[in-house]
């Protein structure tokens, strides 16, 4: 039986730090995503990388399909995310980082998701995705005004009154070990209910 638990936020909210260390403490797979975007350097070993052809000549096998348009050098480039239904077949707990519309799609597809939202405040987004490999402010505010329609607090609100969806508030007035230790506590009395296995190997997971 599997439990996942989806994390889901804005860009430069945490996502990807609270998921590593949450993995880390409670011992916990996370699912690695399928995209077709470059490496951002020789260490960017967090997702499955393939190419646009190869992607959509198997779509099937994919869930959660998002189609994201960046600037490169100013040169406007065409990049997919999606989730190997495969990974979602586990057997196991295990995390999973996505965007609200693909949570929602993986919550139509699968049972037992449990969504947890990462709420941080625009300038401190921005200070986090500044520090980042190959920052571009222009990205950013493309992306976090995408993200403002994406995860309108309605929506939020709306999709949690059917589906157990969790607000984790990774601002300022948080520490960080404050942010994990609240996401962890969400987790694990999913785990304590439910009995579900830990981590395995396998090529979908960090």
């Amino acid at each position: 039986m599997n439990q996942l638990f989806v994390i889901i936020g804005m860009t430069g909210a945490g996502k990807s730090t609270i998921a590593r260390q949450v993995c880390k403490n409670l011992g916990l797979a996370r699912i690695k995503t399928t995209t077709t975007r470059p490496k951002r350097s020789d260490s960017d070993n967090e997702y499955l990388f393939t190419t646009e052809e190869a992607l959509l000549k198997d779509i099937g096998r994919y869930i959660g399909v998002r189609e994201y348009h960046t600037f490169i050098e100013d040169t406007p480039k065409k990049h997919y995310y999606a989730v190997d239904k495969l990974a979602l077949e586990t057997g196991t707990a295990v995390v999973l980082i996505t965007d609200f519309d693909g949570y929602k799609e993986i919550c139509e597809h699968t049972s037992n998701v449990v969504g947890i939202y990462i709420h941080a405040d625009k300038d401190i987004r921005y200070r986090r995705a500044s520090k980042r490999a190959g920052f571009k402010p222009e990205e950013f505010w493309r992306r976090d005004a995408d993200d403002q329609k994406k995860f309108a607090i309605e929506k939020l609100v709306s999709w949690g009154k059917n589906h157990p969806l969790y607000i984790v508030n990774n601002s300022e007035d948080e520490t960080l070990v404050s942010v994990i230790s609240k996401t962890e506590g969400i987790i694990a009395k999913y785990l304590s209910r439910r009995g579900v296995p830990r981590k395995k190997e396998s090529k979908f997971y960090v």
